[in-house]
């Protein structure tokens, strides 16, 4: 097919309207994406304090200083996390609204939200969390260490969030339960891993659905799909190196290098392994491969390229 062709195919994809629904979709993962990546980040730091060597040292009097500052950066980090949670709430309830509450397509989202959410503690809490962050003041966090073993001088630490800081703010009342049955000194690293587990299945439930419900819309786009990537092989070689290029200079995810080089099926039939991005790494260039060649050194680039951002201390 000719330039001018295969243009003309991309552009009568674009205007149909199964393109258009799977660009909803697209655009929704992307706010997941966000909300994961920002979950990464702040949980990447907290190891970093509590369980790395040279996390130790900022426990020592000495480096009260850089002690502070890597409070402040949690801070930073827990105020974009919990922004992702509202947009992610936010997006959630009206992708729903406007795609399929009117037809009545996925009656069981609203039973599945309020069986798994409303009555949470942990999910409220985190959600209020929220609120308290965005809209009332930062929260005062610090740190704990607690002896294990004497002998071999163990100790275990974790980032908290002071109970006595967060009484005063207008909690629901799963939240106050949480924060009733709670200690003095919350382990937030502990906290916000529950929510994200919670969230984390939903939202593999939700994916699930949303699959089987535009099955017939990934299908149709992916044909064509299909057939815009494999006229321009050369060309996608180059880009692909483009963006892997921009991904080992800290730019983007593996999800933004491959997933422009692969139909709207692959991405979706692997979309289970999105939290385990060495995983999808190695079945999403599976899928790159059928349509762009694919050097065997891409594979260890990326996956040392991961390595190196979510390691703090650059190791």
């Amino acid at each position: 097919m000719s330039g001018f062709e295969l243009f003309q195919l991309s552009q009568q994809m674009r205007a149909t309207p199964e393109f258009h629904r799977l660009q909803e979709l697209d655009r929704f993962s992307n706010t997941l994406a966000i909300f994961e990546a920002n979950y990464r980040e702040l949980d990447r730091l907290m190891a970093f304090i509590c369980e790395s060597p040279a996390g130790d040292k900022l426990f020592r009097p000495e480096n009260h200083f850089a002690w502070e500052q890597s409070m402040h950066e949690v801070i930073r980090l827990l105020h974009n996390f919990v922004s992702a949670v509202s947009a992610l709430v936010d997006h959630s309830r009206r992708l729903y609204r406007r795609m399929y509450k009117p037809t009545r397509l996925f009656p069981e989202y609203e039973n599945e939200v309020k069986q798994r959410f409303v009555d949470s503690e942990i999910i409220q809490f985190v959600q209020g969390l929220r609120d308290y962050c965005l809209h009332y003041r930062t929260p005062s966090i610090g740190t704990t260490m607690t002896l294990m073993d004497i002998k071999q001088e163990k100790f275990v630490k974790a980032v908290t969030l002071s109970k006595r800081d967060l009484l005063d703010f207008d909690w629901n009342a799963a939240a106050k339960r949480f924060l009733a049955d709670a200690p003095e000194q919350i382990d937030l690293r502990t906290c916000l891993s529950q929510y994200h587990g919670a969230i984390d299945d939903f939202y593999k439930w939700f994916s699930q659905q949303v699959r089987a419900l535009h099955a017939a819309d990934y299908d149709a786009v992916s044909r064509t799909y299909a057939v815009l990537l494999s006229a321009k092989k050369q060309e996608h070689e180059q880009a692909l190196e483009e963006r892997l290029k921009a991904f080992e200079a800290g730019l983007g995810t593996p999800y933004d290098v491959l997933n422009p080089f692969m139909t709207p099926n692959d991405a979706s039939e692997i979309a289970s392994h999105i939290h385990d991005p060495d995983a999808w790494i190695d079945v999403g260039l599976e899928r790159v491969a059928k349509y762009v060649s694919v050097e065997a050194t891409v594979a260890p680039r990326l996956h040392v390229a991961l390595h190196s951002r979510r390691r703090p201390d650059g190791k």
